[in-house]
């Protein structure tokens, strides 16, 4: 069954890959239970020294599909610099907060949704991970989206 899971999950993946222009997915195991995702939209990233952040357009997300997947949801980790209240650069650990989480949610689904989540289509303030990003959006969300852009 899990075997099963992980050879759609490859073959959803896979068709994302083709069809958007955003989102670039490399399998780095065999096994088909890490990916590395790479993102090509606008978001945001702190730079030291700097009073605001700058943006930038590539971003990468590590995936490891664990025992448990997909009862349990994935192991995300931000590998990247990022300014964000719901992901965490990899200086502060990398985590990447997405909220909910069902099993039947497929990871080209999730892709997309930390896509929108990185182009400033989605966030969430009440919980954040970065206290900074989270003072910083509040106070700039005129801004909002950085990028507007279908990954589709």
């Amino acid at each position: 069954m899990r075997y099963q899971r992980l050879q759609k999950e490859y073959q959803l993946l896979s068709e994302l890959h083709k069809k958007s222009s955003l989102i670039n997915i490399e399998s780095i195991c065999a096994y088909k239970e890490k990916y590395k995702v790479i993102y090509l939209c606008r978001s945001l990233i702190w730079v030291d020294g700097s009073n605001n952040p700058s943006y930038s357009n590539r971003h990468e997300l590590g995936i490891y599909l664990h025992k448990e997947y997909p009862r349990r949801p994935p192991v995300l980790n931000w590998l990247t610099n990022i300014f964000h209240p719901n992901i965490l650069p990899p200086h502060k650990n990398g985590g990447v907060c997405i909220g909910s989480w069902t099993a039947a949610e497929t990871l080209d689904a999730l892709c997309i949704r930390i896509g929108e989540m990185l182009q400033y289509k989605r966030y969430n303030l009440s919980d954040p991970l970065d206290e900074d990003a989270a003072k910083w959006i509040m106070n700039n969300q005129v801004t909002l989206p950085v990028d507007d852009r279908s990954f589709y």
